[in-house]
């Protein structure tokens, strides 16, 4: 069960052409979705991932979740993400549009 069971029965019963995953506990401006569409229609782009801006509560979070997002973009850096030929790719459940 949990997240991966929901976005799988999601996308079994979704009809439209472009899918949208986001965290449970993410919260999004009104127009974000509607932009980032757009960008992937101007850009022809087939997927697009955001990490948005994070606010860290309590001496934990605030420890370790910078350290984290750190390691993603020291392995995965935005600019070889872009690149056909690049060998790596990764992408944020925080906001996932394909």
């Amino acid at each position: 069960m949990g997240k991966a069971f929901a976005v799988s029965k999601g996308v079994r019963a979704s009809r439209g052409d472009w899918l949208a995953f986001t965290d449970a506990d993410t919260r999004h401006h009104p127009s974000h979705l509607r932009a980032a569409l757009a960008y992937c229609l101007e850009h022809d782009a087939s997927v697009l991932t955001v990490l948005p801006g994070q606010i860290c509560r309590g001496f934990w979070e605030n420890t370790f979740q910078p350290f984290i997002f750190w390691l993603f973009w020291d392995y995965f850096p935005p600019v070889s993400l872009n690149r056909p030929e690049s060998r790596r790719s990764g992408a944020s459940g925080t906001f996932f549009l394909v």
